[in-house]
């Protein structure tokens, strides 16, 4: 076979694999990667929590759920939240063996495309821009303490990099794209500056409905 006909199959093979694995991700108004909403059952808001303690968590150190929140209703609500997320990052990690607890920080906005059609686009997008692992184990029996622990690596939110490029106009190399960003990320372990960092490289890139507070 003549090189130049190997070399356009395996574009092919690769442009249909590319294709496969996008098509595996949902877009759809329940994936959280991308539609984020703060509710009782799903998340647990840390925006209030003390900020001091919040750096130590986001560092990688454990950090009791009382600390985050000192103000007694607070915590009851939080233990509540974390309770509930608890429950169901032990039943996605039981039943399909997929770690879903995640940190989140800082949070795309896109609106649709003029013209666009497709479901994904259907409505703006509320998406989170860099993501840690997160750990919950209860302290007690009666699940009245929660201990939180984040891995110190942090990510650049992939399924979001999916959706602006394809669904918003974004034309990117998702390969090299995502290395340049590892290589911003891995420039500071302040965990504010990494967002700071982010926000600032990415924003040349961005397609124009695209913000990032």
């Amino acid at each position: 076979m003549p090189a130049d006909q190997h070399e356009q199959r395996l574009d092919l093979v690769r442009a249909a694999a590319e294709q496969w694995a996008k098509n595996l991700i949902e877009f759809g108004p329940q994936n959280t990667l991308l539609h984020f909403k703060n509710t009782k059952t799903t998340s647990l808001d840390l925006a209030n929590a003390n900020p001091a303690f919040m750096r130590d968590l986001l560092r990688g150190k454990a950090v009791k759920l009382s600390a985050l929140f000192e103000e007694s209703a607070l915590h009851k609500d939080a233990c509540t939240r974390a309770r509930s997320l608890l429950r169901t990052m032990t039943a996605f990690s039981e039943e399909q063996g997929i770690d879903i607890g995640k940190v989140a920080q800082g949070l795309v906005r896109a609106t649709p495309r003029h013209g666009s059609t497709t479901q994904a686009t259907a409505r703006s997008t509320r998406a989170p821009l860099l993501l840690r692992s997160l750990r919950i184990t209860a302290r007690t029996a009666a699940e009245s303490e929660f201990v939180l622990e984040t891995e110190r690596d942090v990510e650049i939110n992939p399924v979001l990099l999916h959706a602006l490029d394809q669904d918003y106009g974004l034309d990117l190399d998702l390969p090299a794209f995502t290395a340049a960003v590892q290589e911003v990320l891995s420039a500071t372990e302040d965990p504010q500056e990494q967002v700071d960092r982010v926000s600032a490289w990415s924003w040349r890139s961005r397609p124009p409905s695209t913000t990032t507070p």
